[in-house]
């Protein structure tokens, strides 16, 4: 996408490892470095927008029922002291 396509000229610093990853990607898909960084953030934008998938619904109820289990260990008093930090947080 060039000046004529009604692209923006952009000028940008990154860290030089960060370039050297880009240039290997570009050079593997047969695209320009510029055409490679582009690809890259519409994916980007694409997958945050995408609505999360079953394994990781599966994965946060996980998370959720390893924290409930270690919080339904805990004794009364420490439950009430997160309860009420939790709620001072809200």
């Amino acid at each position: 996408m060039g000046i004529s396509d009604g692209g923006i000229r952009l000028t940008l610093r990154l860290p030089e490892d960060l370039r050297d990853q880009l240039l290997l990607s570009s050079r593997e898909n047969i695209r320009s470095m510029n055409s490679e960084i582009i690809t890259l953030l519409e994916q980007s934008l694409i997958n945050r927008k995408k609505p999360h998938n079953l394994k990781e619904e599966q994965g946060n109820y996980s998370t959720q029922k390893t924290i409930s289990d270690q919080f339904n260990r805990l004794k009364p008093e420490q439950q009430q002291l997160i309860a009420q930090l939790i709620g001072e947080l809200i």
